[in-house]
């Protein structure tokens, strides 16, 4: 008996039931008797459990509807989120390249040529943060 007999039986887990029944007295495993008896106890069977319980000395294997679906998600319980790029803030430390950036290109336009070099390390941390985050979104899609 597994957890899942409880569950109601729908009208296509009684036909499966008859079908099986019918080709189990057909080869001679079944006498008419016996197949009446569990076939009008298989039309008024309400639980997946009942209907098992006909079949359980016969070589057959059954899949009632939905037996393989994953159950509903309990009441309460908070929804799941859907897939896809996840939620983004604001990028905050963009915010705080932004000003001295302005800085140091403000002071190269007027001649300080000793800004240079902070304004080509904040720029290759610029582009190696673009570069990694689209690698990490091209193997997350994968």
């Amino acid at each position: 008996m597994t957890m899942d007999d409880g569950f109601r039986a729908t009208d296509a887990d009684r036909e499966r039931v008859a079908v099986a029944l019918r080709e189990e007295m057909v080869v001679g495993r079944l006498t008419m008797e016996e197949f009446e008896d569990r076939l009008s106890r298989a039309y008024a069977a309400k639980t997946w459990g009942e209907l098992r319980a006909l079949t359980t000395d016969l070589p057959v294997d059954i899949a009632f509807d939905g037996e393989n679906r994953k159950p509903a998600p309990a009441a309460g319980r908070p929804p799941q989120r859907m897939a896809g790029r996840p939620a983004r803030g604001f990028p905050w430390p963009a915010l705080f390249l932004i000003f001295p950036m302005i800085g140091l290109v403000s002071a190269v336009l007027h001649g300080a040529t000793g800004a240079l070099i902070p304004l080509a390390i904040i720029g290759w941390m610029v582009i190696g943060s673009v570069v990694h985050r689209s690698r990490r979104a091209h193997y997350r899609m994968r």
